[in-house]
């Protein structure tokens, strides 16, 4: 289930950002992401779950998945980041990628970073 959601998630990311910048899985190691960034791409994969008791002996399961958005010039604005960051909220947000999936996409965070991370 996990595989086939981030690979569902990972196709629509694709499909908005495919004119700007590629989508790549997160690495086996850390430092295989990168740096320097030589041009825009995101980073993207499965960080974790959470679950929650909904009734007696019913638990509802939340997949968290990561994006990064990993950008040479950001504030210069060269780079589109901006834009990816908008094209993957539109394309996400309130999206249902299953059938059976009891709820639709959520965003829950967004923050910058860091220029050396």
């Amino acid at each position: 289930m996990i595989l086939e959601l981030e690979k569902a998630i990972a196709n629509r990311i694709r499909q908005a950002v495919a004119t700007m910048t590629q989508v790549v899985e997160f690495p086996d190691e850390p430092g295989d992401l990168g740096r320097p960034v030589m041009r825009s791409r995101i980073v993207f994969g499965y960080q974790r779950a959470s679950f929650r008791l909904t009734a007696e002996n019913a638990q509802e399961k939340t997949f968290v998945f990561e994006a990064i958005f990993q950008c040479k010039n950001l504030r210069t604005h060269q780079d589109p980041c901006y834009s990816l960051l908008d094209a993957v909220s539109l394309a996400l947000i309130g999206w249902r990628p299953f059938a059976i999936a009891s709820k639709t996409i959520e965003q829950t965070d967004e923050r910058f970073v860091s220029f050396n991370e």
